[in-house]
């Protein structure tokens, strides 16, 4: 069993809640896989998710790397099914990884020099 990897923005933290929900989701531990301060080009991303198994948590959001990587886990899942069903079957690469998102419904709104923004909150962080 791999360990699961969190996939962060080396600029950003976690908040405590957020550490707490991945502690309590994970006890046995958990690596970061820090994303830097300007990104990854696609052909490094693509070369990241090759290297990539096992469980995959979204702190910082990438787009192209959560469906790219949700849709792999999603084909492979599908045939893993199938290749259960039919042994007799060639396997070809059947490794099942999971992606899941840090996600927060909560926003606090915030008045700075007159106008009105939305802020996530320090609170009601989950896993998806």
């Amino acid at each position: 069993m791999t360990i699961p990897k969190i996939i962060l923005n080396e600029q950003h933290n976690l908040l405590p809640q957020q550490k707490e929900v991945l502690d309590k989701a994970y006890p046995k531990g958990y690596e970061f896989l820090k994303v830097p301060e300007d990104g990854w080009t696609i052909e490094k991303m693509d070369m990241v998710m090759k290297n990539l198994s096992g469980t995959i948590i979204f702190v910082s959001p990438i787009p192209y790397m959560i469906k790219s990587l949700s849709m792999d886990a999603a084909m492979n899942s599908v045939a893993y099914s199938v290749f259960q069903d039919y042994p007799h079957c060639p396997t070809g690469d059947t490794t099942v990884h999971t992606v899941r998102i840090m996600c927060n419904d909560q926003r606090i709104k915030k008045e700075i020099n007159g106008k009105i923004i939305s802020v996530l909150a320090p609170t009601g962080w989950f896993l998806a």
